[in-house]
């Protein structure tokens, strides 16, 4: 990280001249950052503009374009509170115009206009009325005396004055280039009117261990030191302990392993384990809690996506889909018939959901769009204000047409669906998994479909992903999905920024985030 730079904006006259001097130093540094971006001609000159209005600002001088020579009054245009329209600037002209008010044309946005984010800033503070800051009466500016409250000069000469003191006071301390790269915005942190800094604080580490969207990379390459494994199959687990040794934080998915083993390769500034998904099966909670690691994962985001899976996964086994795909790409001679490939329609039929969370409901609320009656069962009982009547677990595989499982993958949940449950659904039935693939004995729905115990099967999810049992594959009633129950542009990304919200809370802001899994560690 370069050093970092002392305030150059101490005072509200600054050390124009010798900013400009720098001027040749900063293009060629503007020039090599932006060549890395790829820029247009329109950045370039946002970039040149938002220099020289940089100059001004610190001189205290207007900034004169298109050959304007007059001279501002002593007033100043005053910037409303709410920032008033953007782009238009009032004029006071002096005595030479008449003394009338007059509106200038709306300029187009610079970059120091454009939102921070965008730049690499973090916050900008103004003044009042848009002036720099004063020094606090306790701390005086020594330097200035009382050049600052003499009498402003006569008209037409105080910009003169103004140079003459700023010359006086340029040699106090060397601007660096450093300074004005910061005021331009090209990667520093933070731009304050009256102070420039660059925080001093280090960045805590972090390791990602996948490819994940690029506004989730870029976000976390702002907030933290980091180290990713940008490939989109997992690494080894030698690769992964070697990953996390060290970091302050860590991004893992749901086929890593976080256990003790990877505590220890971790090390004990381990603060966070940001979990990408819902579940969090893949970790040991209790040696995380137990070393005063919090974990968290993220709910809510992907409740839709994942509900429109399920209900695409239903649509396909029961109007045989994926079947008819599948005989056309073999090249399979078909014609249309009245009795040729008939499925199931859906009106009227009973959905059994197995666990009422987020997505199970919502599961529920697409399939009545369908004409579908709704049941559900948990380890909870009843849930007050659900309009589903409640069955048992016996009860709802007994006599629902389509038994969707929401549920979380527990040691009570593991086979949850075994051979004598697959017995006790009727012969017509389907069965949907979405959640975890070992809720499901695999071995077991094999020998039921291939049996007709059921109708069919579709599945999202695997008892030993990515693997996925040799008997699936020969059957046409199944239908297989690879785990893509939350892929999409918008859920992917979010899933990311709620890791990316977790890891800020802990290890920038000093905060139990509101998805933590363990906040009693925070609480320790």
């Amino acid at each position: 990280m370069p050093c970092v730079p002392e305030p150059l904006l101490e005072r509200p006259a600054v050390r124009a001249e010798r900013v400009r001097e720098l001027d040749d130093e900063l293009a060629a540094v503007v020039d090599a950052e932006l060549s890395e971006v790829d820029p247009v001609e329109q950045v370039r000159a946002d970039t040149a503009e938002a220099r020289t209005d940089l100059v001004h600002l610190a001189a205290g001088t207007e900034p004169r374009r298109g050959g304007e020579e007059s001279e501002r009054g002593d007033e100043e245009a005053e910037r409303p509170a709410d920032g008033g329209e953007a782009g238009r600037v009032e004029d006071r002209s002096g005595a030479e115009d008449g003394g009338a008010d007059r509106v200038g044309e709306a300029r187009r946005p610079r970059v120091l206009d454009r939102p921070l984010a965008e730049d690499g800033l973090d916050e900008l503070e103004v003044g009042e009325a848009g002036q720099a800051p004063a020094p606090p009466e306790s701390e005086p500016d020594q330097e200035l005396g009382g050049e600052n409250r003499q009498e402003r000069p006569p008209a037409g000469k105080e910009g003169d004055e103004r140079e003459r003191a700023d010359h006086d006071l340029v040699e106090a301390r060397g601007a660096r280039v450093d300074d004005v790269r910061l005021a331009v915005g090209i990667g520093y942190s933070s731009l304050h009117f009256g102070k420039l800094y660059q925080d001093s604080e280090p960045m805590a580490s972090v390791y990602l261990s996948r490819l994940v969207p690029g506004p989730v990379v870029a976000e976390l390459e702002r907030l933290f030191a980091l180290t990713a494994f940008d490939r989109e199959q997992p690494p080894t687990r030698t690769e992964l302990l070697s990953g996390v040794a060290g970091k302050d934080g860590i991004c893992v998915m749901l086929s890593d392993r976080v256990d003790d083993e990877l505590l220890d390769a971790a090390g004990p500034q381990l603060r966070i384990v940001a979990n990408f998904a819902v579940g969090y099966d893949n970790v040991d909670l209790g040696a995380c809690t137990r070393r005063g690691v919090l974990v968290s994962n993220t709910p809510g985001v992907l409740t839709e996506a994942t509900a429109e899976l399920t209900i695409a996964l239903l649509l396909d086994v029961v109007r045989r889909v994926s079947e008819g795909d599948r005989m056309i790409r073999r090249g399979k001679g078909w014609i249309w018939s009245p009795t040729f490939m008939l499925g199931t329609g859906l009106r009227g039929k009973l959905l059994g959901v197995v666990g009422l969370g987020r997505i199970g409901s919502e599961v529920a609320r697409l399939a009545e769009a369908f004409g579908m009656r709704v049941a559900y069962t948990g380890r909870s009982g009843p849930k007050a204000g659900v309009p589903y009547p409640f069955l048992t677990f016996e009860e709802l595989v007994r006599t629902a047409d389509v038994v969707s499982l929401h549920c979380p993958l527990s040691p009570e949940t593991r086979h949850l669906i075994g051979p004598g449950e697959l017995r006790a659904m009727r012969p017509d039935a389907f069965l949907v998994n979405t959640t975890r693939g070992p809720v499901v004995d695999e071995a077991a729905l094999v020998e039921a479909l291939a049996a007709g115990e059921i109708a069919g099967a579709a599945l999202d999810v695997f008892e030993r992903e990515p693997e996925v049992h040799p008997g699936l594959l020969a059957l046409e009633n199944a239908v297989l999905a690879p785990h893509v129950g939350s892929a999409t542009h918008e859920t992917r990304e979010a899933m990311g920024m709620l890791c990316v919200s977790a890891l800020r809370a802990v290890l920038v802001e000093d905060r139990c985030p509101e998805n933590a899994v363990n906040p009693e560690v925070w609480r320790a």
